[in-house]
C-alpha cells in the first residue's frame, strides 16, 4: 500500500511517498508526516498573526482589568472567546484526498481511527 502527501507549507513543498505492506504501519508514517505539516503551520501561522495575537491579548487584559473595576461590560470575554477561536482555527490542518472516497477511505477506515485517537493531535 502506498499514500503521497503534497503540501505547500513552506519548507514542506516536496511531495513524500510512504509505501509500506502493514496498513497500520503506513497509517502511523503518514499521521507522523501530517503532525509535521500540522506544527509547521501552526508556527508559521502563528507568526504571520503575532501582532493580531499580542494586540488582542492587550485588549482583553485592558477590558478584563476595566470590568474588574465595574467600569466595561463582556467586551473582554468575548474577545477572549475569539481569540480562542482563532487559536483553534490556527491548529486545524485541511487535509483532501483526491479520489479516494471509493477506494482509499474504504480500506483504511477501520484503522484509521485508531491511529487518528493518538496523541499526535494535541
Amino acid at each position: 500500500m502506498s499514500v503521497s502527501i503534497a503540501s505547500n507549507i513552506p519548507g514542506f513543498e516536496h511531495a513524500v511517498c510512504v509505501v509500506d505492506a502493514d496498513l497500520e504501519s503506513l497509517l502511523k508514517k503518514m499521521e507522523e508526516h501530517l503532525a509535521s505539516l500540522q506544527m509547521a503551520a501552526v508556527v508559521l501561522t502563528t507568526l504571520r498573526l503575532r501582532k493580531t495575537y499580542t494586540k488582542t491579548q492587550e485588549l482583553i487584559t485592558e477590558y478584563n482589568t476595566l470590568q474588574a473595576d465595574g467600569r466595561s461590560d463582556k467586551t473582554g470575554e468575548d474577545l477572549q472567546k475569539l481569540l480562542d477561536q482563532l487559536d483553534e482555527h490556527v491548529h486545524q490542518l485541511p487535509v483532501i484526498g483526491f479520489n479516494s472516497g471509493k477506494y482509499d477511505m474504504h480500506v483504511i477506515k477501520q484503522k484509521l481511527a485508531k491511529v487518528c485517537s493518538s496523541d499526535s493531535f494535541d
